[in-house]
This record gives structure tokens, C-alpha cells and sequence, in this order.
């Protein structure tokens, strides 16, 4: 669900053009089913990579690279307050 709200936010944010969007859901379909095979460690790395790509996919400056990665950051921050 998380992934999916990333993905939102990336359209809302950014508006990337229907091939850009393409990219950016097979790197979030791919990092979601990982979930299942790779630990945590791992999925971690992949999360990163994948952060990196769809920058690169979207020809990001440092700037926009920050705000992509600080949209996941506000994602995934959520998380563990949802199981206490």
C-alpha cells in the first residue's frame, strides 16, 4: 500500500508524461514483489536503486531528486506508527 501511495504522490508532485510513468510503475511493481523474496537488508538497497532510477527516468535535478526521495521518506515514516 505504501508503494501505491508513493505512486500517487509521484503523479500528483511531478506529473510525469504517460512513457515516464510506464518506467516508474515497472520499478514500483518490481520493488513491490521483491518484498516477498528478498530480506530486509536487501529490499532496502533495491528501495534505494529504485528511488535512484525513476530520478534518472525523470531527468531529476539534485533538487527534485531530494523532494522524490523525501516523498518515500514521509511514506515510509508512517509505517511503524501504523502497529503501535
Amino acid at each position: 500500500m505504501a508503494l501505491r501511495d508513493v505512486r500517487l504522490l509521484i503523479v500528483g508532485r511531478f506529473s510525469p508524461a504517460v512513457p515516464e510513468m510506464e518506467s516508474i510503475d515497472d520499478r514500483l511493481d518490481y520493488l513491490t514483489q521483491a518484498v516477498d523474496r528478498l530480506n530486509k537488508f536487501d529490499w532496502k538497497s533495491l528501495l534505494i536503486s529504485t528511488i535512484i532510477s525513476i530520478s534518472v527516468a525523470l531527468s531529476f535535478d539534485t533538487e527534485k531528486g531530494k523532494q522524490l526521495f523525501n516523498l518515500f521518506k514521509q511514506v515510509f515514516d508512517v509505517i511503524p506508527k501504523l502497529f503501535h
